[in-house]
């Protein structure tokens, strides 16, 4: 680390080549935009932190190119952006681009928790205006047996009665199409977001043990969705619970 003088020319000759970087960039996609630079050690929390500042309305980031040892070292800036952002987090994965126009499905990871409920509401609206489909997919975790276990019928067929109560109360929603996955919630919902053009996840719970399993699942989606991810702030749930709830699966995203 640097102190005084020296650390204070570097910072600045830094901020300089990042303005003429933002700038560039600008220039080159035509938009209408601000920029300005931050220093931070990490860019996803900068992103966060500036976007509760500015009071934004959505952070955009792309998904993070590094394998498993590069997030490690360097970090993981989509998922340090939506852990705890105070405004819906939009994250594109290579090669995508999140736009309403290209917009056909468009899938919810719904449980009928407030969080979620408020995700598929937020996936019709969309949907409305770009004339798409609404996907509300389940999740049923998977049933752990233990190895010393006879494999009889009622533990065979277990998983599928449990798929189809799953798909039975996902057919009350309306306007929805329903979808069943059987699994882990990360997994599942990542391997089903190849049909989608969107994926919508709800802000975690307040419960505390629901919501280290729902950030796990947030965590695995930012980095593996195969399409753009919204993924809604944890603060959409001070007023969920006036919003009537749509009962579905027992537990789904979790």
């Amino acid at each position: 680390l640097m102190r005084g003088r020296g650390a204070a020319m570097l910072l600045a000759d830094e901020a300089r080549r990042s303005a003429a970087l933002l700038e560039r960039e600008r220039e080159a996609t035509g938009l209408d935009a601000g920029t300005f630079g931050v220093a931070d050690h990490s860019i996803g929390r900068a992103l966060r932190d500036r976007a509760a500042l500015l009071g934004a309305d959505l952070i955009a980031v792309g998904a993070s190119s590094h394998h498993a040892v590069g997030r490690y070292t360097f970090g993981d800036d989509a998922a340090a952006a939506s852990d705890g952002a105070e405004c819906p987090v939009a994250v594109a994965p290579p090669g995508h681009a999140l736009t309403t126009t290209g917009l056909h499905v468009i899938g919810v990871g719904y449980d009928a928790s407030p969080e979620s409920v408020r995700a598929l509401a937020l996936a019709r609206e969309l949907a409305a205006h770009a004339g798409a489909t609404v996907r509300a997919i389940g999740i049923v975790p998977a049933a752990r047996i233990p190895y010393d276990l006879p494999l009889t019928d009622e533990v065979v067929e277990h998983p599928r009665r449990l798929i189809e109560r799953a798909r039975a109360r996902l057919q009350e929603l309306d306007g929805v199409e329903p979808e069943v996955g059987y699994g882990v919630a990360g997994e599942e919902l990542a391997a089903l977001s190849r049909d989608l053009d969107l994926l919508i996840v709800g802000a975690s719970s307040r419960d505390r043990v629901r919501r280290r399993l729902h950030a796990s699942t947030t965590e695995h989606l930012v980095r593996h969705a195969a399409c753009p991810l919204l993924v809604l702030p944890r603060v959409a749930e001070r007023s969920a619970a006036a919003e009537p709830a749509e009962r579905v699966p027992d537990r789904a995203v979790r």
